[in-house]
């Protein structure tokens, strides 16, 4: 992960403004439980004339200070580009002072007339998760917005903009309490000490695999061809669905003291497809391949942890409701361009993947302790759609509490910053499965 430099945040935030991440942020740890989160509303409210609410040229022309408080030291600056300009309260973080520290407020005006646009409070020391408030005829409105989604939108606060700028980040919260579910931003960290140590464990194991067209293992660790079963030939290596086997593998094995079956795995469910789908297409090109292993894999999974009752094949699938507006981390336009719809979940295809960020930070903090096997789907020319990719995907905190998605595939690990960018209009549908400290996959002979 590439670190900014605090003479280049200011840059960096420039390059988000424009809707255009060049690099990946540093993500600080250390951040507070959020009614903890440093607080600068007295510091707001004793510069509000001099730089806050200043006419764009006195505001401007304020020289960057670092002042000290009760709550913690502070940095004030401005910034500008072509059409808004930023007064920016930023909180420090050891001896450095980003633009998105936990507790920082950016407020953005028109450089044309030097009106208010909005406000953005970032929540967590992380670019991505941040309220943005803006003014809405003598009272105020806010979104919730996290990796893009606006998990709340236009929630109503019964106070000027004005006032908004001034007051505790406390007070917002205590106005919005039942609209906001606050707690999705203090995560604890104990509650991810399996997915670390799962992700530690596969990765562990990487060097020793390799791919493989159609690689797989059978019942016995095997290396075979999953189309018919035969056995590898040459250098044995797995694809990215051999691959999610043996991720299964090694948290089936612990519980069942045996490997999956690819057979099993391989089971088609045409009962969920309907009536108008061709069974000649799917027996020529399973389209529904990806889709069905993660399914076989998670009710497998699934039924070696509870064996008293039997899984039912869908009940492992995500199908929360994440937010129905998505719109980046870009500042562009005013606040009624930022966002485009969302598609909802869709039966059998899950989610637009340009989401996926987002939804494995809900998904993180509602259900600590999962990981996800995914299925990747898109049209085809023939606008068949094919699920034809597979993904293991660990959202987890880190000790010291930065959120973070590992993500591996065709044994290797990329990120999910590679998977969402290859293509954003593409879908992932989710299965769950709960993460163990005990890990033993088979090795690749």
């Amino acid at each position: 992960m590439k670190r900014i430099q605090p003479a280049i945040a200011a840059l960096f935030f420039l390059v988000a403004a424009a809707g255009a991440f060049c690099a990946e942020p540093r993500l600080y740890g250390g951040d507070s439980p959020l009614e903890e989160a440093p607080e600068s509303a007295e510091l707001r409210a004793s510069y509000w004339e001099s730089f806050l609410s200043a006419p764009r040229d006195k505001a401007l022309a304020f020289k960057p200070q670092v002042i000290a408080t009760d709550a913690g030291n502070f940095k004030l600056h401005s910034i500008k580009t072509p059409d808004f300009f930023y007064a920016v309260v930023s909180s420090a973080k050891g001896r450095d002072y980003p633009v998105y520290s936990q507790g920082s407020w950016v407020v953005k005006r028109s450089m044309k007339t030097g009106a208010f646009i909005q406000a953005k409070i970032f929540l967590r020391s992380d670019p991505g998760i941040f309220l943005r408030i803006y003014p809405a005829q003598d009272r105020s409105r806010m979104d919730v917005v996290v990796y893009g989604g606006a998990v709340n939108r236009e929630v109503p606060i019964p106070l000027p903009f004005d006032r908004v700028l001034k007051a505790p980040l406390s007070e917002i919260m205590r106005w919005t309490a039942s609209s906001v579910d606050w707690e999705l931003f203090s995560p604890r960290a104990g509650l991810y000490s399996s997915l670390r140590g799962l992700s530690a464990a596969i990765r562990k194991g990487l060097p020793a695999l390799r791919y493989v067209d159609d690689g797989g293992l059978d019942i016995e660790g095997r290396p075979i061809l999953l189309k018919d079963g035969s056995p590898q030939t040459g250098i044995a290596g797995l694809n990215c669905s051999g691959f999610a086997e043996w991720v299964a593998d090694g948290l089936y094995r612990p519980l069942t003291g045996s490997l999956l079956d690819p057979a099993r795995l391989k089971e088609k469910h045409t009962e969920l497809r309907g009536t108008s789908f061709d069974a000649a297409l799917e027996e020529k090109f399973e389209p529904y391949f990806g889709l069905d292993w993660t399914r076989n894999i998670a009710q497998a999974l699934a039924d070696a942890r509870s064996p008293s009752r039997s899984h039912g094949i869908q009940e492992s699938d995500v199908r929360i409701a994440p937010f129905s507006l998505y719109g980046g981390d870009s500042d562009a336009g005013d606040r009624g361009s930022l966002y485009e719809s969302y598609p909802a979940y869709q039966e059998g295809v899950g989610y637009e993947i340009k989401g996926l960020k987002s939804i494995l930070y809900l998904l993180a903090m509602r259900e600590p302790g999962n990981l996800y096997f995914a299925s990747i789907s898109r049209l085809d020319k023939t606008g068949m759609r094919r699920h034809d990719h597979v993904a293991v995907l660990l959202p987890y905190f880190s000790e010291s509490g930065e959120f973070r998605v590992d993500v591996f595939e065709s044994a290797a690990e990329t990120s999910i910053q590679a998977l969402m960018s290859r293509a954003p209009r593409d879908f992932v549908h989710l299965v769950r499965a709960a993460a163990d400290s005990s890990f033993d996959p088979p090795t690749l002979k």
